[in-house]
């Protein structure tokens, strides 16, 4: 569980339906966390004397799921339903559920005193019927400097997995970044594999049952992605206009498929300290 009384050191973040309000400033207790569209909903961040600090949320808007995260140290919070665990590894880490009202399926996975590195997120479907979630980030350091992201309508379903790395830096906080946790592989991980990243898919092949004629791909631009040389193909088909590349942003692109074996085939330009580097990567969907 959270502390009983928590101070907002910058914002509230509330979910309203499908739109997000700030509130600045408030003073907040656990049990205050009430239905959606109450100011009061949402625990705030714990005060500066924790020192570094994230926040997961993850809010479905029907469709049941869990989430773990994992830190640089590979220690665990939350709930892996594939694995059928529950982790609390991480010292001053809290995973727990909305309260006083709140959406029932509300995840929030809190980390008191991060260190910094790359943070694992994975979000699992639980549910039969495809549905959203909108997925939160807070993080503070001991400064008080602060770095919010939000993404909403993410596709979900049964067995669905999505998966994204935060990483964090206290030290400089414009550093604080998500990208998708999978990198499509084939080229050096630590620079060039970032240039293109994605959510879902979180593996090279996805097998999808018969019948399924798209499917949702969640794909990241990285900072130092060169846009303008995007290109991306399926079965050997221009697809590229499908996309609206810009570099640090991120998008869904619903990508038609057709029953049997479909190869998408993605490729970007990027800049490395010295010199230009290309990100290709290869992904195949099975559709059964």
């Amino acid at each position: 569980m959270r502390p009983k009384a928590l101070v907002v050191s910058s914002l509230l973040l509330v979910l309203l339906g499908c739109s997000w309000v700030l509130f600045h400033g408030q003073a907040v207790t656990e049990s205050q966390r009430g239905r959606p569209g109450d100011n009061t909903n949402r625990t705030p961040p714990p005060t500066k004397d924790t020192a570094n600090f994230i926040s997961f949320g993850i809010h479905p808007n029907s469709c049941p799921l869990e989430a773990y995260v994992a830190d640089p140290l590979g220690r665990k919070v939350g709930t892996d339903p594939i694995a059928k665990k529950k982790y609390a590894e991480i010292p001053r880490s809290a995973e727990g559920g909305s309260v006083g009202g709140g959406n029932p399926g509300d995840k929030y996975l809190d980390i008191i005193g991060a260190i910094n590195g790359d943070y694992f997120v994975t979000v699992v479907g639980t549910g039969k019927l495809t549905s959203k979630y909108a997925l939160e980030i807070y993080s503070e350091n001991d400064r008080n400097e602060e770095v919010e992201i939000l993404i909403k309508n993410i596709n979900i379903g049964q067995h669905v997995v999505n998966k994204y790395i935060l990483h964090y830096d206290s030290k400089d906080m414009k550093n604080t970044l998500l990208t998708g946790g999978f990198d499509g592989g084939g080229q050096r991980p630590r620079d060039v594999n970032k240039f293109l990243t994605y959510a879902n898919p979180s593996d090279s092949q996805t097998d999808l049952p018969a019948g399924t004629a798209t499917f949702p791909l969640m794909i990241f631009y990285g900072n130092n992605a060169i846009t303008s040389t995007f290109k991306a193909s399926l079965n050997g088909v221009d697809i590229t206009n499908l996309f609206s590349p810009t570099a640090g942003n991120h998008e869904t692109v619903n990508l038609p498929l057709s029953a049997g074996r479909n190869v998408l085939s993605l490729s970007t330009d990027g800049n490395l300290p010295s010199r230009i580097a290309t990100d290709t990567d290869r992904l195949v969907f099975i559709v059964k």
